[in-house]
């Protein structure tokens, strides 16, 4: 795990990814495995802070990581009063939950949702595969629009958006313009889980942009990155016109030829807006593969 003091408010804890140049998760996939695989991408979890209050970003894959964060508040940050937030409802930002079952656990409607209706699947490993989630610890708070939360007086929003799930819950810090997308936003590539959903992710990102932010602080990105005080908002653009390129093109031809990662995402590359990391060349493949199975379908058009 790599600690990185972000702000005098906000800290990042990272695992794996391009940290350590010795990382045994490098050529495992997610299908192969989903802990070991969003290690090899890289994953952060995020931490608010402001006196004895602390706000947890999401859990992350295990008990163990959940375990590493909890003891620095704890011991590091003198941290009483927890709240967890919880970005959506995938495996590697809820894994540690019960980690937490004594404090709050908070996330949209639709993440608790999704939780429940999964829960047998996901404590049994038969949802992402091995390793199971068990127990899985559900949200304690379900929210139905935007909030705020405040610690000690910090401002935390909490902002819905339907990016890469229809369960999204961005953490923006109004006197940092600092904003934590969870998985909406991600460098090299986003995951594309719906791709169906993709011309409401381009709309909601065109809303996203709108927002007064300065930097972001994705929970899956460059480790070097994150640890210099996260991206500028350009991020939001750089998934934008991925998306907007994938889903026009195979719309046009779902036959067509598209090139690895490197090549479609060069300019961005170029311009330092984003970072190339490897192990999203299988991402990138996975995200082809599903938009022009929904274009041979012949679903939409």
């Amino acid at each position: 795990m790599q600690i990185y003091r972000i702000n005098p408010n906000l800290i990042a804890f990272y695992f794996g990814g391009d940290s350590a140049s010795d990382n045994p998760n490098l050529n495992v996939t997610v299908e192969e495995n989903w802990e070991a695989g969003c290690e090899a991408l890289g994953v952060a979890s995020y931490v608010v802070h402001n006196g004895n209050c602390a706000l947890v970003y999401d859990t992350l894959c295990s008990p163990k990581q959940a375990a590493l964060i909890r003891e620095y508040l704890e011991k590091e940050l003198g941290a009483e009063k927890i709240t967890v937030v919880l970005s959506h409802w995938h495996l590697d930002h809820v894994g540690g939950n019960q980690l937490y079952a004594d404090y709050n656990i908070i996330s949209t409607r639709k993440t608790r949702d999704y939780l429940l209706q999964y829960q047998p699947d996901i404590e049994a490993g038969t949802l992402w595969g091995k390793p199971g989630v068990n127990p899985l610890h559900l949200p304690d708070i379900a929210l139905a629009a935007d909030a705020s939360i405040f610690l000690n007086g910090l401002e935390v929003r909490l902002l819905t958006f339907h990016i890469h799930t229809d369960d999204g819950l961005c953490a923006f810090i109004p006197q940092y313009r600092a904003l934590l997308p969870g998985d909406m936003l991600e460098d090299s590539a986003s995951f594309i889980t719906n791709p169906e959903d993709i011309p409401v992710h381009v709309k909601e990102l065109r809303r996203m942009r709108e927002l007064d932010i300065k930097k972001i602080l994705p929970n899956h990105g460059r480790s070097f990155v994150i640890e210099q005080g996260g991206y500028g908002p350009e991020l939001i653009d750089c998934v934008f016109h991925y998306l907007e390129y994938l889903y026009s093109t195979l719309q046009q031809n779902p036959a067509a030829s598209i090139p690895p990662l490197q090549e479609t995402l060069a300019p961005y590359f170029r311009q330092g807006l984003i970072h190339y990391w490897p192990p999203y060349e299988t991402v990138h493949r996975n995200n082809v593969e599903k938009v022009r199975a929904l274009f041979k379908q012949g679903n939409l058009h």
